[in-house]
């Protein structure tokens, strides 16, 4: 939980790209147990990613799928 929630990772990441971005997440990185919010930094990334499924699931397109039988959500902005 502190490599993937550090800041500076997640921000190059996601603002680097040339022309698209594509992230896979799973839900369990988006909705880690309480126990990740006691480290402040990690509770800080856990923040910036919830913050970006916000901003593109108000301003984007969401598709569902379930390609054999796992559910897949699809985020685009």
């Amino acid at each position: 939980k502190e490599f993937i929630y550090q800041i500076n990772r997640l921000n190059v990441s996601t603002t680097r790209a040339r022309s698209k971005t594509i992230v896979f997440l799973s839900r369990s990185l988006l909705e880690p147990p309480i126990q990740a919010l006691d480290i402040p930094h990690v509770a800080d990334g856990i923040a910036y990613m919830q913050g970006l499924m916000h901003w593109i699931e108000r301003g984007g397109e969401t598709i569902e799928m379930e390609p054999d039988g796992n559910r897949v959500t699809v985020y685009r902005r």
